[in-house]
């Protein structure tokens, strides 16, 4: 980000617009307000620095010069450099104020989303309980954000909206705003050079943030100095239309359709905040951050306890949902909990990834629960053939299973049967 001052030094353009463009309906009250306090600083800055200089020049000291007696009061002037600045801050306040309420003042029909702040990723969680590192929002449309914190004080700013509210652990937050211009309308004219920047890299290199949505996405910041990898803390907001957010939402509630369970591991990885603390190149990072996902699957490891255990499928699940639960000899329980912020499927493909990483085989998605027919037995039978099912593909099992029985008891009695019921269990039915 340059600095306009600076960079307008060599143009005539000194009053070029200081802020991009406003993309809400409550930024005029921000960027109003700034350029009128900005002129009258400037105003008043030029004009005291001018009768400063005309001051020290028409009353230096001359050779011969006797001190004469001076007044030591003026009361019209004194009332005059009292009263208009007076004047200009009441009404400083009161256009602030205006802008405040608006601000504060949340509309009853906006679209309500959660935001989780960690360290240091950011999770927002929708009504129909879609998760996404990335805010999407429609356009036109109020939008409400609950915001809270896990561990540390963090603050949410989007600087296109002129909004900012901090995540406080313990407590909600809310503010909103309303986008007015869509997403694929802007492009950051900063993310061509943001590309080639090792400081927003992950160890894989790829961004800290999909560079799909940031090139047409507005910047989400944490703005509150939240630990060691604060500045990384970046994320984007996309603005759709109606459609296109119906269109997200869809995508949003079913991960398969993202790609094969080590896709998405890998995006989740990067878009999570586990690349913050884990590499993937076999580099532990012992102290404040955690251990290598390479490397490690199948091994032995020894907990702070004295207890050792396998790191397997179980363990990573357990690692993720509950993280304190058993902490690795060496390391800090530093690692937030992701209970309730990623779906079995999510999990599933982490669990993938960390294998792929290992060299380890590699599972596809598991049938959906209903799923039937040849298709479904065939993919069963091939999980089978492929090695030992894994955890979810035995809890889908298992709760295939117990729906089916049910269904088998609930089956009609044919006629036959019906022929040779029991006379006495007849009658009593009756």
């Amino acid at each position: 980000m340059t600095f306009p001052v600076l960079s307008n030094m060599t143009s005539p353009a000194l009053l070029a617009d200081w802020f991009r463009p406003g993309a809400s309906t409550t930024a005029h009250y921000v960027d109003n307000l700034f350029y009128v306090i900005s002129v009258i600083c400037v105003f008043f800055f030029v004009l005291i620095i001018a009768m400063m200089a005309w001051f020290m020049w028409k009353y230096r000291a001359r050779p011969g010069h006797r001190e004469e007696h001076t007044a030591h009061h003026n009361n019209a002037l004194e009332i005059t450099w009292s009263v208009i600045p007076l004047i200009l801050a009441i009404w400083i306040f009161f256009q602030g104020f205006v802008g405040y309420v608006a601000m504060r003042n949340t509309p009853q029909d906006a679209y309500e989303i959660e935001v989780i702040a960690q360290k240091w990723s950011w999770s927002f969680v929708y009504p129909t309980g879609a998760i996404s590192p990335e805010l999407h929002v429609p356009k036109d449309q109020p939008v409400k954000l609950i915001l809270s914190s896990r561990d540390v004080i963090h603050s949410l700013y989007i600087p296109a909206f002129r909004v900012k509210m901090d995540c406080v652990p313990g407590r909600y937050n809310e503010m909103w705003f309303e986008a007015t211009t869509a997403s694929d309308e802007v492009k950051d004219p900063t993310w061509d050079n943001d590309q080639n920047n090792p400081e927003l890299k992950y160890t894989d290199g790829s961004a800290t943030y999909d560079e799909a949505a940031a090139t047409e996405g507005y910047d989400l910041f944490c703005t509150e100095y939240c630990g060691t990898s604060h500045s990384s803390m970046i994320t984007k907001c996309i603005v759709h239309d109606e459609a296109g957010f119906q269109e997200w939402m869809k995508k949003a509630m079913d991960p398969r359709s993202q790609g094969t369970p080590v896709e998405v591991g890998k995006q989740l990885y990067n878009r999570r905040g586990c690349a913050q603390c884990h590499t993937i190149d076999g580099t532990d990072r012992p102290g404040p951050g955690g251990p290598s996902f390479k490397g490690h699957y199948g091994e032995t490891v020894t907990f702070k306890d004295g207890s050792t255990g396998k790191m397997d499928d179980n363990y990573i699940r357990e690692s993720i949902l509950n993280p304190q639960a058993k902490i690795r000899q060496g390391y800090n329980p530093i690692m937030p909990t992701f209970q309730g912020q990623l779906n079995e499927d999510e999990i599933f493909a982490l669990r993938q990834y960390i294998r792929s990483l290992n060299d380890e085989e590699v599972n596809d998605w598991a049938p959906k629960e209903g799923e039937e027919g040849e298709e479904a037995e065939g993919e069963s039978e091939e999980a089978s053939a492929d090695g030992p099912a894994t955890p979810q593909e035995e809890s889908a099992g298992d709760a295939e299973d117990d729906d089916e029985a049910p269904a088998t008891a609930e089956q009609p009695a044919t006629t036959d049967e019906a022929d040779n019921a029991d006379p006495e269990e007849t009658e009593s039915d009756d």
